[in-house]
């Protein structure tokens, strides 16, 4: 427990120890009239860069979705497993909805000029067992060089398990969903659930190791939301407004200095936006090993993307010739189970 206790400490650790900020710059994702389809009446007014915000939230809504990192069989209705977790994900860094929708590590930067290529979440997974083949968990994860959190909860059913010997050879089979949510940014909410099918076959090794590699098939669903975002944060809404003294004061503090705008209306008011909704779909595919003896347990798996989401409709201008890639991740646990 203490070794376990310890590798908690380290795969949890805060994301300031690492050297590049990976944290949500989403005001930043904005296009110039005439850019990318967008129409305004002034040249000071912006539009919201939709395109690069789907591509964005679709990439990392892959690095953080739960994955399928273990057999397909039950802890048992007495079974108990505590663990930690840890998924690696390669981005595209050199992208635009990166190197500006990332802060970086340059205050005052108009962009992050070295993205990490990894994106890496590390989790906390507790998990139960329960009566006729189900099992419930719940996870507390944090992404390396963010201040992004996520908490996610699970619900598995062991429909065919314990059939492995005489004429009763045959793969042990479950269904899972999961349903998770971030935490820790205040320009987005996302959202992943995912529905997977996993067949895994347990083989014994000598007296006590035992051997089980596995397959899965899931649907990813990412969904993502903003507030509104100000696309120019660095223009103030009242000076754009051309405030002046009201007459009769002296344009100091005070109850007679009140300022008044010139203008009717500011033009920076209209840099306020929210972002269109992202809702995607993945279909995914996870192949590893789980190795167990006695209360220990380890395990490895890949991911891989079968199909890619489908991209709203976008113009030319938006810079992208292609849809989104198809992405990998590695999966790596280990725990006690009981």
């Amino acid at each position: 427990m203490f070794a376990l206790c310890a590798l908690a400490q380290v795969l949890l650790l805060p994301a300031a120890a690492f050297a590049s900020d990976m944290d949500l710059a989403l005001s930043r994702l904005h296009l110039s009239r005439g850019n990318g389809g967008c129409v305004t009446p002034d040249a000071s007014v912006v539009c919201a860069d939709n395109a690069a915000f789907e591509r964005l939230v679709s990439e990392l809504g892959v690095t953080l979705a739960p994955a399928v990192n273990r057999g397909a069989a039950s802890l048992g209705p007495r079974g108990f497993y505590i663990g930690v977790s840890s998924t690696g994900t390669p981005i595209s860094p050199g992208e635009r909805y990166w190197t500006r929708g990332t802060v970086g590590d340059v205050s005052g930067a108009t962009a992050n000029a070295s993205p990490d290529a990894l994106l890496v979440w590390n989790r906390l997974d507790v998990r139960k067992g329960l009566p006729f083949g189900f099992e419930i968990g719940s996870s507390l994860g944090q992404g390396i060089d963010t201040s992004m959190w996520l908490f996610a909860g699970e619900l598995k059913w062991a429909l065919f398990e314990g059939y492995h010997s005489g004429a009763g050879q045959l793969p042990d089979v479950a269904v899972r969903g999961t349903l998770q949510t971030t935490i820790g940014s205040r320009q987005l909410s996302l959202q992943t659930s995912t529905l997977d099918v996993t067949l895994s076959k347990p083989f014994v090794v000598g007296e006590h190791y035992r051997v089980t590699p596995f397959a899965a098939l899931a649907l990813l669903f990412v969904r993502a939301t903003t507030g509104r975002i100000d696309l120019t944060p660095n223009v103030d809404v009242f000076s754009a407004c051309g405030p002046q003294a009201k007459a009769g004061s002296t344009g100091t503090t005070g109850d007679n200095s009140i300022l008044q705008c010139t203008k009717k209306t500011s033009t920076d008011v209209a840099n306020y936006a929210v972002f269109d909704p992202v809702s995607q779909m993945r279909t995914r595919m996870f192949m590893g090993l789980e190795a167990s003896e006695r209360f220990l347990t380890m395990s490895a798996s890949l991911g891989f993307d079968l199909t890619t989401p489908q991209l709203r409709a976008h113009t030319a201008s938006d810079g992208w010739t292609t849809g989104m890639v198809r992405q990998f991740s590695f999966h790596l646990a280990f725990g006690l189970r009981y």
